[in-house]
């Protein structure tokens, strides 16, 4: 509870946001910005971004991906996700597949939000489990305060299962229907690293892109779920009325692509 005090206090000194922010109407969601703790994509199950983010869906979408470390896409990793949600909350079920000399690698992904109005907090789980070829579970747990505001804080816990690994905090300020800037940070659980990584989001409801830039503070490891100290791009290019196609460089993997469909 008391760790809840001082998010609810920030929260109410915030103004109201434009109808950019909110869960279920934010078309700037498309994409992460930044290591997306305090401005997830609505595509938040995977793991790597603020679980909270689920909150943002609204109705039924189906989602496939293809990911890799190189350029190239010489190992790639395939993604398929149904998302749901009904306004304040919302949720995602998605499997990864990546082959391998032993077998294809399988990791179901999976992850629920909601958003508590009288506490203006969304509540996020979401992680991945290893479902042949490959073992383990990670699950992260997640927190948007203020979320219909100018300005949202973002906090993410990593790796709950087998103890916590990370933290990740920061801060999302809407700057109108065209932009949002950001500042996320995380660290690891001996806070003698950090990594800092502002960010700019800039676009309308058919076209959106991200610039983040990473750079660490202090001598101990500092993770990135979301790039590291390096300049990672997004863009997302909405395709009709029901499509949205998006496009990462040094984001959730080295280069990674999607498309998304409303149903």
């Amino acid at each position: 509870m008391k760790k809840l005090l001082l998010p609810s206090i920030l929260t109410a000194l915030c103004l109201p946001g434009s109808a950019q922010a909110g869960p279920g109407g934010s078309y700037s969601n498309q994409i992460p910005v930044s290591s997306g703790v305090s401005h997830p994509s609505y595509n938040a199950n995977s793991g790597a971004q603020n679980p909270a983010g689920l909150a943002f869906n609204r109705g039924s979408r189906v989602h496939a991906d293809v990911a890799s470390s190189t350029t190239s896409f010489s190992d790639p990793e395939f993604g398929g996700d149904f998302l749901f949600g009904g306004g304040t909350w919302g949720g995602g079920l998605g499997v990864d597949a990546r082959p391998a000399d032993a077998g294809t690698m399988l990791v179901g992904t999976y992850g629920l939000a909601a958003h508590f109005q009288g506490l203006s907090t969304v509540f996020g789980l979401g992680g991945r489990t290893g479902l042949s070829n490959v073992e383990g579970t990670e699950v992260n747990l997640g927190l948007l305060v203020g979320p219909y505001s100018r300005m949202s804080i973002g906090f993410v816990a990593y790796g709950l299962v087998g103890g916590v690994d990370g933290y990740g905090a920061g801060l999302d300020f809407d700057l109108g229907r065209t932009a949002a800037f950001t500042v996320d940070v995380t660290t690891g659980t001996g806070l003698d690293g950090f990594l800092f990584k502002p960010g700019l989001w800039v676009g309308s409801q058919k076209l959106g892109l991200t610039v983040s830039y990473g750079f660490s503070v202090g001598d101990g490891p500092a993770p990135g779920p979301l790039g590291g100290e390096e300049v990672s791009i997004g863009l997302n290019l909405l395709l009709g009325r029901t499509m949205n196609w998006q496009l990462m460089y040094q984001s959730i993997d080295k280069l990674y692509t999607g498309l998304t469909f409303d149903l």
